[in-house]
């Protein structure tokens, strides 16, 4: 079973958890839960570190682990094809995709696995990277707060 992180809070509170919304044209809703699996290779906090961005959330007492509920269905990207079969609401440019987060959920997913360390290429033209840019890291986003099972670390 794989297990998250999320940084900025010390834990998951369902009743702060913001439903999901379309933000046309951005290609990220509002609201949902962004995290890294742990361990992953291009993890958000690495990013971070590595542009150094908001490093002063990641202190050793602000984050909290989770892992999915196991009937949980998720939306997997693991290539730019799957981007593009995904539901749209449209497209800016080339290869910036603009998803429909309303209709994906409606379908039933409860979260997307973006898994940008999985693609071979994954930064060339028209891969992953490109078709969801500002997605710069391994990231889940949750959308469906019911599928959150949050991990009690002693």
């Amino acid at each position: 079973m794989k297990t998250y992180i999320h940084y900025g809070s010390k834990q998951f509170d369902k009743e702060r958890f913001t439903p999901i919304q379309n933000c046309y044209p951005r290609n990220k809703p509002i609201g949902g839960l962004w995290a890294s699996e742990v361990g992953a290779r291009y993890s958000w906090k690495r990013w971070c570190e590595g542009e150094n961005y908001r490093t002063d959330h990641y202190r050793a007492d602000n984050y909290f682990k989770f892992t999915i509920a196991e009937n949980a269905k998720i939306l997997t990207l693991l290539c730019a094809d799957d981007v593009k079969a995904m539901p749209m609401l449209g497209k800016a440019g080339i290869v910036d995709y603009k998803p429909d987060f309303e209709e994906i959920m409606s379908l039933g997913y409860d979260a997307i696995d973006y898994r940008l360390s999985d693609e071979v290429g994954a930064f060339a033209f028209d891969s992953l990277y490109w078709c969801l840019y500002g997605w710069d890291c391994d990231s889940i986003l949750i959308l469906n707060k019911d599928i959150v099972i949050p991990i009690t670390e002693e």
